[in-house]
């Protein structure tokens, strides 16, 4: 799932492209070289920002930024406090992991 998660994300999120669009009917005729055909009115009474994959993954992303600062920080608390655990991760970091998640799931 995190794979799938993180395959979406980094396909998906494009920070340079906030923002980026056309403003009026008119630019979008000018800019495309296309006359309008048809417009729709959008509910202005609603109040709701259309959902877009844009808005998704940039939920996804700062979510997961959040994630990653709180695991880093108990890691380095842990590390702090248990000297065991300290020496694992300055040993080998895959071995710390392995034996900080056997402080939480192991026996």
């Amino acid at each position: 799932a995190a794979t799938g998660i993180g395959a979406f994300t980094t396909l998906f999120y494009r920070p340079e492209l906030d923002g980026v669009g056309f403003t009026t009917p008119k630019r979008v005729s000018t800019g495309l070289g296309l006359p309008i055909v048809a417009e729709f009115k959008a509910n202005s009474d609603a109040g709701e920002v259309p959902v877009t994959v844009n808005t998704v993954v940039t939920s996804i992303v700062g979510y997961g930024q959040i994630a990653l600062f709180g695991f880093g920080l108990l890691v380095v608390v842990l590390c702090l406090l248990h000297s065991d655990l300290r020496t694992a991760f300055l040993e080998n970091p895959f071995y710390g992991l392995a034996k900080l998640t056997g402080m939480f799931f192991g026996n």
